[in-house]
């Protein structure tokens, strides 16, 4: 077996250039002068790969000579050597001339398995060594005719130079076949001089090239920290309330161990806040004595793997990193999101390689990461864990974050030219703890603010409208005369005459404040609800019950019920803080409304129709199925992909329904007992969902609705009954005392069918109607009666009401309405058919056109 036999196509083609340009030299050895020539010819993508991470570009005419003059050397052995690539390289259409040898060159993709080189010596001659043995002598008879010309890599003898590369590339390839990008790595340092001149800069100076992810050879070591990492200064953001974590991570940093610290917490409570602030405190000199001449370095983990795709480049750059913090004694690298170095998120090794550094006392390392990912990703590294003193940051007091506001308020107010007064900044408190109660103190408070100034400068002036220039000082005709008391209309004068100073602008002009009425609107955009503009209060608390109705008919009691209660929550005067805002059950026949009025109360507490999650549960009949509420657990299919009550914590939904409830598995009714108990539930990944701000409905048909209250026919709107032997059977007494109320719902009766076709159905047809073609459609009473009469039935109440208005009115409207031109109003009427007639009266005339039906 030959060495060669390793090498792929690509790769040979280089070395048969090598050997090519030996031969035409005639020189007793290839070397690597030949060797650099050939890679110039052969190895162009390598080369180009090359320039672009130097911000370089290979001279075309340099190139372009290199391959005109190994075009007229002769080919060794007699025979048209195999073209250099089979594909032509990306550069090449630039370049706009061909690798190919000989007259004819070969159009297959690869050469034929007998065309591979061969490395068997000649008669007398030594064969190839294994591992880089010299090659067979100059001359050897001739291969045995074959229908392919055979191409040998034997003609010569390698260089010990040479020798000493292909072994480097052998070693660099490891299991794989050695390609030029190996050849390209491991002669790099003995061929980039004579490289150099292929390569061009349009500016700058002429830097030394390197390999991409290796360094330049000036400063191996503290190039590397300036090109990866950034140096924290004093220019952190206030950090207050943190004493006892920072005073951990100082303290983490002394130990005469393994001085390396792991913060953990959830998103948004200032791990990296923490960091720097003990950076600043560093280079303020505010530090411990013996923490003073640290430095520490934040480095992104994505830095550290970029430029690492050659095989080996990854160990280098982390053994160039280690041995830059080792030899700079006081420096500390700072990695955010920690986890993405682990091997668990995308098979990164770069923990495994930083693992023997750890545990040195030369070597400093801080990370954060949140506490999901510290549980799905560094939890089960036991061997990295041990080398990090883990601290815990959890989510600051109400006071601390009051305080952090205070602080930073300084800082908001010069970037967005507005004032934060201190109302402003308790509102933000107040308005981010009730509603975004998914995120973390301070970031949902600080993010608040920032969007609500940043919506408050851009409403700031019209686009395109250039500020005045002269608003700092008023024209002196509008100023009103010397003791005059009028301006120039005649108007009294509202304000006395600014001072020199102010006019002339000495003075700083207070800055606008920001208005609450912008947090609130910013804050119903973010979290999908709606506020009282001045008390930031739901809105949905004053005439609650006459908007429900406006939507349910016929459920009174109902719509009382749930307004009360929902009143309640919202004010939160419940006695138990933290749970879902009103959970119901909604109990009576099919059709009656259940449905409409949670979708209603979705509307009215947010004040969109898209703020109603809808859960079928007889999608979830089996117990498996339990899994795609909360997510599969680990090792299962769909693992840490999106669960369906996920989307409900999100804060945009503002009513979660579990429709037809009595249908799902008994285990996904325990599934939602601690839901409706604490407002709280964990998904598959560990993460803690928070449902608080919600109003959780459940609806459910149980019960036997086929038999009507005595008196109920003859007396519209009856008390509603709760079927409660039936809810015994079908749900547990431990899920049935988690909702706050049983809500029933009546059958509905023909009068509530009339109401809710006029009230309801033919409205919204007629919407459509009008959005669509500019008409509006009216039914007479007499359609009305039968349309009703027809949707009419007790065991679905108004389900029919849809197919009878379809059948009966939408039929033929669809058939007549292509007659009617322009906007105006189409008057249906009863036909002689019992299905609707229509006259169409044009808007401002009279009706124009032959009625149908």
């Amino acid at each position: 077996m030959s060495r060669y036999d390793k090498y792929s196509d690509e790769a040979l083609d280089v070395l048969l250039a090598v050997q090519d340009l030996a031969a035409a030299a005639r020189r007793p050895e290839t070397g690597l002068d030949e060797l650099s020539r050939a890679l110039a010819v052969a190895a162009v993508p390598e080369l180009l790969e090359i320039a672009g991470s130097n911000g370089a570009y290979l001279d075309r005419g340099r190139l372009k000579a290199a391959f005109d003059e190994f075009l007229a050397t002769p080919p060794t052995g007699g025979a048209p050597a195999a073209p250099l690539r089979a594909e032509p390289s990306p550069l090449q259409g630039t370049l706009e001339f061909q690798p190919a040898r000989g007259t004819e060159a070969s159009s297959s993709s690869a050469p034929p398995p007998e065309a591979r080189p061969e490395a068997t010596a000649a008669p007398g001659e030594r064969a190839p060594e294994a591992a880089g043995g010299s090659a067979a002598a100059d001359t050897a008879p001739a291969p045995e005719a074959s229908a392919e010309p055979v191409v040998r890599i034997d003609r010569l003898r390698l260089a010990g130079e040479l020798r000493a590369v292909l072994d480097d590339a052998e070693r660099l390839a490891g299991d794989a076949p050695v390609a030029p990008v190996h050849l390209v790595r491991a002669a790099w340092p003995a061929v980039r001089e004579r490289l150099e001149p292929f390569f061009s800069r349009d500016e700058g100076p002429a830097a030394p090239l390197v390999l991409p992810g290796e360094l330049p050879d000036e400063d191996p070591l503290g190039d590397l920290l300036a090109r990866l990492g950034r140096e924290l200064g004093d220019d952190a953001d206030p950090c207050i309330g943190r004493e006892a974590e920072i005073e951990a991570l100082g303290s983490a940093l002394l130990r005469w161990g393994t001085s390396n610290a792991l913060l953990v917490g959830p998103s948004g409570v200032g791990k990296t806040a923490i960091v720097r602030a003990l950076a600043a405190r560093i280079a303020r000199g505010e530090a411990p004595e013996a923490l003073k001449g640290l430095r520490i370095v934040e480095v992104r983990a994505g830095d550290i793997a970029a430029g690492t795709g050659f095989h080996g480049a990854l160990e280098e750059k982390v053994a160039l990193l280690v041995a830059a913090v080792e030899a700079r004694p006081g420096t500390v690298l700072f990695i955010d999101e920690i986890h993405q170095i682990s091997g668990s998120y995308g098979n990164d090794q770069t923990a495994d390689l930083l693992k023997p550094a750890l545990s040195s006392r030369g070597f400093r390392l801080i990370g954060a990461t949140t506490d999901s990912e510290y549980r799905r990703f560094l939890e089960r590294e036991e061997a990295l864990l041990r080398r990090f003193q883990v601290i815990r940051v959890r989510e600051p007091e109400l006071r601390v974050v009051r305080g952090i506001l205070t602080a930073l308020a300084p800082r908001l107010e010069s970037h967005f030219g507005l004032s934060l007064p201190p109302a402003v900044l308790e509102l933000a408190l107040r308005l981010s703890e009730r509603y975004m109660p998914e995120r973390a103190f301070p970031d949902k408070a600080i993010d608040l603010l920032d969007r609500a100034a940043a919506r408050a400068l851009y409403r700031s002036r019209p686009a395109g409208v250039p500020e005045p220039a002269s608003e700092a000082l008023p024209a002196p005709e509008s100023l009103p005369a010397p003791g005059s008391g009028e301006g120039r209309d005649g108007e009294k004068a509202t304000r006395p005459l600014p001072s020199t100073a102010e006019a002339t602008g000495l003075l700083p002009r207070p800055l606008p404040p920001l208005s609450s009425r912008l947090l609130v609107e910013t804050l119903e955009e973010l979290a999908g609800v709606r506020l009282d503009e001045e008390a930031a209060d739901p809105v949905a608390l004053e005439g609650l019950e006459d908007r429900l109705r406006a939507r349910v008919y016929g459920q009174d009691a109902a719509v009382d019920r749930v307004a009360e209660l929902v009143r309640v929550a919202k004010l939160r005067l419940g006695s138990r803080p933290g749970r879902p805002e009103g959970a119901f059950l909604f109990t009576g026949p099919t059709g009656v409304g259940k449905t409409e009025l949670a979708l209603a109360l979705a509307r009215e507490l947010s004040g969109r129709e898209d703020a109603l999650l809808r859960v079928d549960m007889g999608d979830f009949s089996e117990g498996h199925s339990v899994s795609r509420l909360l997510g599969s657990p680990p090792g299962y299919v769909g693992y840490g992909e999106g669960a369906v009550l996920a989307r409900a914590a999100e804060g945009r939904t503002a009513v979660l329904l579990l429709d037809e409830i009595e249908k799902a598995h008994p285990q996904v009714h325990r599934l939602f007992l601690r839901l409706l108990d604490t407002g709280k539930a964990t998904d598959s990944t560990g993460r803690e969902l928070d449902f608080s701000n919600l109003t959780v409905v459940a609806t459910s048909n149980v019960g036997d609705w086929s038999i009507d209250p005595i008196g109920f026919a003859s007396a519209r709107g009856a008390d509603a009954r709760v079927p409660e032997a039936a809810l015994k059977r079908a749900f547990p007494p431990e899920f049935l005392g988690r909702f706050d109320a049983v809500v029933p719902f009546r059958p509905l009766d023909r009068d509530d069918c009339a109401r809710i076709l006029s009230g309801l159905v033919v409205p919204r047809a007629s919407a459509r109607l009008s959005e669509e073609r500019g008409v509006s459609l009216e039914l007479d009473a007499a359609l009305q009666a039968a349309v009703a009469g027809r949707g009419f039935d007790p065991a679905t109440g108004a389900r029919g009401l849809e197919r009878a208005f379809q059948a009966l009115v939408a039929v033929p409207l669809a058939a007549a309405l292509p007659s009617f031109r322009g906007p105006g109003r189409v008057l249906a009427r009863l036909g002689p058919d019992a299905r609707a007639a229509f006259d169409f009266v044009p808007e401002g005339g009279l009706y124009r056109g032959a009625p149908t039906g």
